[in-house]
């Protein structure tokens, strides 16, 4: 079958992560996501085992979504550091749901044609594509194969049951199977002979992005793949102009956009959810592959290197459901998206509710790994960095250096095909300069879509060192911000953790807290000058560099203390019944252990205005900026008390 992407995917036996990245997973394995089973509903359930809907809470289909997510993750961080231990805690449910002679994997509810009765397929089902990925057992993708064989494009035409395409495309491309693509040729036009938020003429569109966000990233990759697969123009710009439109309206400084549910603009104050930090780097490497452009893995980086461990706890034992750039506080009354006052949203816990957030995430540096390399007809191509083994036919690479916590990353090349020599890598959009030596000899490439080309040999040495400059960057509500790098920097604060008694879904092992700032956190900057001469002190990464309190990076820049701004206090009767709401909290999801808050809000607050700023302006002083994903409380856009920002300060160290 001709395929017309740029670069190809490789596979979990070929990528090996070793440093910081493998800890990280590792962390997975130990932490939350290893463990969900142990922690509550639905995870204690292994829903996929049986045929007959368990009870579903909210929709019948969640339970089938979030485990489905569950057991992706767990797949994928097992098979990325080939730990038996933890892909055994979900093989049981995996074989089980296998088993028999019904084509029809999952609950027999679920069989009729019915708006998504085949959403949480598309999930779960990429967890036996990466099975199959690591193990290159075929059995799972044969059961997928029948499985879709005995359906219809009716089943796969209406949103988020759309996002099967991707699957059964692939499957399609592994078997040679006219059917399969036929099927999925037929529900992509069925789906878009209708307009629609993710349709493909209104991702062409000016229209901003609106709906679910978690169904904009799964729908709006698939006209990418689609394109993939017949080589039709019109599909690839539907989706990349779709991306280029997320980035226009609601992209945030951590690289992660708006999304409370539903996208929500680029003010400091809004979150974003943690389903969409995988949903959205997951959906980016589809058009990585699809157009060889580097910009897309700038983007996963950006994303993997602040936002995901922004929302995650030390060692992964907690995440967030909601995540902002801006929060002084996160405890259980301090969600401050009025929509969600009534939850802990905010808060850093083992559980949350709705269950999908704590199971989607796990899935995404996984994925990051995935991504870090791609084969080529004529070579390799590096476009994800850090310490890692990639052995394909081609080539073998080791990559070492400690990046991105160093600016330097070294690959040592064992070459097994002399007519796949070509080493293609990325060029971070962000650096200031690069050098590159081969075997001791600087070399000058030109930069072509993010990437450099170079022909390898045995045995060479290559070494990539980047500028990693501290600039400063106007937000969309008008503060400023910090980056140095790949990483966004944002306000050391002194966070004080308290274990939440009250709440329900937490296990002595895995605690829910209440963090709220121990030292000052007001503070407003003005444009930076060279003058002013920020101090930049690296300190050599620890085995966990986002999570062992022991920050790899720590920036001086001057500030001036802002009186009188200060947390928001909200009284339960005046304000929260009025404006909860959203999806709410059904009585099933209270019995298993959902929290609903019913006392006062203390919320952090919004950036002032002008006039605020300049009447309760204090001392001028100093600060410290650490890495974004080394925090949990935090301020990462600040006011400013100067109007003059004409271009983004760069400043690269003397």
């Amino acid at each position: 079958m001709k395929k017309y992407n740029k670069f190809k995917e490789v596979s979990f036996k070929d990528v090996k992560p070793k440093g910081w990245l493998k800890e990280f997973l590792n962390c997975e394995a130990d932490g939350m996501p290893g463990h969900l089973h142990e922690i509550g509903y639905p995870f204690d359930k292994f829903c996929w085992q049986y045929k007959s809907l368990t009870d579903g809470g909210y929709a019948q289909w969640w339970p089938y979504e979030q485990t489905g997510y569950w057991i992706d993750s767990v797949v994928r961080t097992a098979a990325c550091t080939d730990n038996k231990e933890l892909l055994n805690v979900v093989m049981d449910q995996i074989n089980k749901s296998l088993s028999g002679d019904d084509p029809f994997i999952g609950p027999d509810e679920l069989k009729p044609a019915k708006s998504r009765s085949r959403w949480p397929h598309a999930v779960y089902f990429r967890a036996l594509f990466a099975l199959w990925s690591y193990t290159g057992d075929e059995k799972y993708l044969i059961k997928m194969r029948e499985h879709y064989l005995a359906d219809t494009p009716d089943h796969y035409s209406t949103q988020r049951d759309y996002a099967n395409i991707e699957t059964i495309l692939r499957l399609a491309e592994h078997f040679n199977d006219d059917k399969l693509f036929e099927l999925a040729e037929k529900a992509f036009n069925k789906f878009n002979s209708v307009t629609d938020l993710t349709s493909v003429d209104t991702l062409l569109s000016d229209a901003p992005p609106a709906g679910h966000m978690v169904t904009f990233n799964e729908d709006s990759k698939i006209p990418a793949i689609m394109y993939m697969y017949t080589g039709k123009k019109e599909y690839l710009d539907a989706s990349v102009n779709a991306y280029k439109k997320v980035e226009n309206y609601h992209m945030l400084p951590d690289g992660q956009h708006s999304c409370s549910e539903g996208p929500c603009g680029k003010d400091e104050w809004r979150t974003h959810e943690s389903c969409d930090l995988s949903d959205y780097t997951w959906s980016l490497g589809f058009l990585l592959e699809a157009t060889g452009n580097g910009e897309y893995a700038d983007k996963i980086e950006r994303v993997c290197f602040n936002a995901l461990p922004g929302a995650t706890g030390h060692y992964f034992k907690t995440i967030q459901y909601l995540s902002c750039v801006n929060q002084v506080i996160c405890a259980r009354n301090s969600t401050h998206i009025n929509s969600w006052y009534n939850t802990p949203r905010m808060a850093y816990q083992p559980h949350h509710y709705p269950e999908c957030c704590v199971s989607n995430i796990g899935r995404a540096m996984p994925n990051y790994v995935l991504r870090m390399y791609q084969e080529t007809d004529n070579g390799v191509v590096a476009s994800l960095y850090g310490d890692s083994i990639y052995n394909g036919d081609a080539m073998t690479l080791t990559q070492t250096g400690g990046y991105p916590f160093s600016s330097k990353t070294e690959f040592s090349v064992t070459l097994k095909d002399e007519t796949k020599n070509n080493l293609m890598l990325r060029i971070p959009s962000w650096t200031k300069g690069y050098t590159l030596k081969v075997n001791n000899n600087e070399k000058v490439y030109e930069i072509i879509n993010g990437y450099i080309n170079l022909k390898v040999s045995d045995n060479d040495k290559i070494e990539l060192l980047f500028n990693m400059g501290l600039t400063m960057h106007e937000a969309a509500n008008s503060g400023y911000y910090y980056n140095y790098g790949p990483f966004l920097m944002t306000l050391k604060i002194d966070a004080d953790e308290q274990i939440d008694e009250s709440e329900k879904r937490q296990t002595k092992d895995f605690p829910a807290y209440n963090i709220y700032p121990k030292s000052s956190w007001g503070y407003a900057v003005k444009r930076m000058e060279f003058n002013d001469k920020p101090v930049i002190k690296i300190i050599k990464a620890t085995k966990n560099p986002f999570w062992d309190n022991n920050y790899p990076i720590e920036i001086t820049v001057k500030a001036r203390e802002l009186k009188n701004w200060d947390l928001v206090h909200i009284e339960h009767e005046s304000d929260i019944d009025k404006k909860a709401g959203g999806e709410g909290i059904d009585r099933k999801q209270l019995d298993c252990g959902a929290t609903e808050i019913n006392e006062n809000l203390v919320l952090t607050p919004k950036l002032p205005d002008v006039t605020f700023v300049h009447k309760n302006l204090g001392k001028e002083t100093e600060i410290t900026l650490v890495p974004y994903g080394c925090t949990t409380i935090r301020l990462t856009v600040f006011p400013k008390y100067t109007q003059d920002f004409v271009n983004n300060f760069d400043f690269l160290g003397e």
